[in-house]
């Protein structure tokens, strides 16, 4: 979609999220507050990481074909209402935590508001069901939403202030891939898989290996992913997304290096979450 395709091309560093659900976490992760002052930093993540090769994305793209958020302490994130064509103009906060339901200041930290949000409609065409856990799909499947958005938080000490844009596309994550990353021709530096599949609550068995053999493509740089995706090497999804791919050849999976590790209790609740810096990426 040459509207798109000229949207993604004005951003410096795009980072893309499938399955990306209610957590945009890597907002806060990939951003100059984490990296300049977050002290829990390993020595090796300075050394192997320096501050001038480090990527801060302009532009984050999610991707879900059917968002859900849900929050047993009671944050907010609008995030639903996207699918809904009647609600999706009323989308106000990507997440807040002043509803945190119990009465400690300590864990009212963050506030991501969208600030602008403009509407693109069939962005993505198709849909594979059999990538899909259940028959739950968007009223709005195929559209994406550019949201400026600010965010606000003192999770690394004190009160920081920011803004970024969030591509919301609702789509399943192949076609995505297919229609609008592969086929813009923008570099994607930076993948985070950690809410995909079984992780964070979700269903299915495949854990996105065929996006690994997408990085060389996608000229991709850093890939922030549970630890249970980056040990994971079979090539059982490889298998069912080749096909979808013959105009964008799958490579072998790249080399990488561990360079830090995010505890589960901070991201995922189910694994630790590694950074990983892509060997020979363009």
């Amino acid at each position: 979609m040459k509207e798109i395709d000229e949207l993604l091309s004005r951003y410096k560093s795009i980072c893309w999220y499938p399955s990306a659900g209610g957590d945009f976490r890597p907002l806060l992760y990939l951003s100059d507050e984490f990296y300049n002052n977050y002290s829990g930093k390993s020595d090796r993540f300075e050394k192997c990481y320096p501050k001038d090769n480090r990527i801060k994305p302009d532009l984050f793209i999610c991707s879900d074909y059917f968002p859900h958020f849900y929050s047993r302490y009671g944050y907010r994130c609008d995030v639903e209402m996207l699918k809904d064509n009647d609600q999706w103009k009323k989308v106000k906060y990507l997440y807040n935590d002043d509803h945190y339901m119990y009465n400690d200041d300590d864990c009212k930290r963050t506030n991501i508001r969208v600030t602008n949000i403009i509407r693109f409609s069939g962005v993505v065409k198709g849909f594979e069901e059999k990538f899909a856990d259940d028959n739950e799909v968007a009223d709005n499947y195929g559209s994406a939403f550019l949201m400026n958005v600010m965010v606000k938080s003192k999770w690394y000490g004190s009160e920081s202030k920011w803004w970024t844009d969030v591509l919301y596309i609702l789509g399943e994550n192949t076609n995505v891939a297919k229609e609008v990353l592969l086929s813009s021709g923008c570099p994607i530096e930076t993948i985070v898989q950690v809410r995909y599949g079984e992780a964070m609550g979700g269903g299915s068995a495949l854990k996105g290996n065929w996006i690994k053999r997408l990085f060389p493509a996608l000229h991709t740089r850093l890939w922030i992913a549970n630890a249970n995706y980056v040990y994971d090497d079979s090539d059982s999804d490889y298998e069912t997304h080749k096909e979808y791919f013959d105009q964008f050849p799958m490579s072998d999976i790249p080399q990488m290096e561990k360079i830090y590790e995010v505890d589960e209790k901070l991201w995922s609740d189910y694994y630790p979450v590694y950074w990983n810096l892509i060997k020979n990426s363009i």
